[in-house]
């Protein structure tokens, strides 16, 4: 029993990282391509395209953000990050959740 929940669980780990490599680099290649085409026109069939996958990606990543954290507290992997602000600057230190943080970075 512990060996097929085991490979189950290794499966969506696989398959989450997956999807957050194929997004960020869907992200990078729409800035670049933003960035090369223009400015201010409308986007062009293989940009909707790119944004369209993107968009799919993110609300996988989205459902599947959960069950990972699940999986590394039940593991003992630890998944909080402290973000401390520059010193220049100052500030709280916050704590941060690496998966949470790939839809939504809001540390330093």
């Amino acid at each position: 029993m512990i060996y097929f929940e085991a490979k189950k669980n290794i499966e969506v780990v696989e398959r989450f990282r997956n999807l957050v490599e194929e997004f960020w680099n869907l992200e990078a290649n729409l800035r670049e391509h933003q960035r090369k085409m223009r400015r201010h026109e409308d986007f062009s069939d293989e940009e909707i395209a790119l944004f369209e996958r993107l968009q799919e990606i993110r609300e996988e990543i989205a459902k599947s953000t959960p069950k990972l954290i699940r999986l590394a507290s039940q593991n003992g992997i630890p998944a909080n990050l402290q973000s401390y602000p520059a010193p220049m600057v100052g500030g709280p230190v916050i704590t941060v959740n690496i998966f949470n943080a790939i839809l939504n970075d809001d540390s330093h």
